[in-house]
């Protein structure tokens, strides 16, 4: 397929689960066309971990998985921590080098939205997200694998596959996963621009 036809089948696959899962929509409403806009596709470390899953763990998702697959050498996979200069401990930054995320709509994306952003977040086995928060209201949608997650303020949550967690603006959270990959969708509401940041709580 040419890449035009491997982003609408990437938006199709997510319509499609919209149309099974209400939550997505009650939380932020997806077209089921959108505009379509130019992007500049970003390679990242993760990328190759992530093309090597088979996502067995999965019954359910598997076609919004095969499409975020085949779209994944042709999307700007996210930088999304780097150390500052002069930062005293830039090894808390390791984890940024096999977390995977890129956008399926909004900034950085195939398709053009002003309402909302769509991520798929990648994890491998093994992996802590540290502890972050951000100004947008956030919702995860697991499509694969399994996680621990953490909020501030609240018992830590072990989710799989259809499992749903919301985080409010500004909500301290992080997530490791455990003995298997876990893959997700994460939508922003609200504040779409301004990123995470992380936070010296571990």
């Amino acid at each position: 397929m040419t890449k035009p036809d491997i982003y609408d089948q990437l938006l199709a696959t997510v319509w499609d689960l919209y149309q099974k899962v209400p939550q997505l929509a009650d939380f932020a409403p997806l077209g089921r066309t959108l505009p379509k806009q130019d992007m500049t596709p970003l390679d990242h470390p993760s990328r190759q971990l992530f093309e090597q899953e088979t996502f067995k763990q999965s019954s359910q998702y598997t076609d919004v998985l095969s499409a975020i697959q085949a779209a994944s050498a042709h999307m700007q996979w996210r930088e999304i921590y780097t150390p500052p200069p002069g930062e005293a401990n830039p090894e808390k930054y390791d984890f940024a080098s096999r977390l995977g995320c890129f956008s399926i709509t909004g900034l950085h994306s195939p398709f053009a939205c002003d309402t909302m952003r769509m991520f798929m977040v990648y994890m491998p086995t093994g992996l802590h997200y540290p502890w972050h928060s951000h100004l947008a209201e956030e919702l995860y949608f697991i499509l694969s694998g399994q996680a621990v997650f953490q909020r501030e303020g609240c018992e830590d949550a072990y989710l799989g596959e259809g499992d749903i967690m919301f985080h409010h603006s500004n909500q301290p959270h992080a997530m490791h996963t455990l003995d298997s990959p876990m893959v997700s969708l994460a939508i922003w509401r609200g504040d779409l621009f301004d990123p995470a940041v992380l936070l010296d709580m571990d």
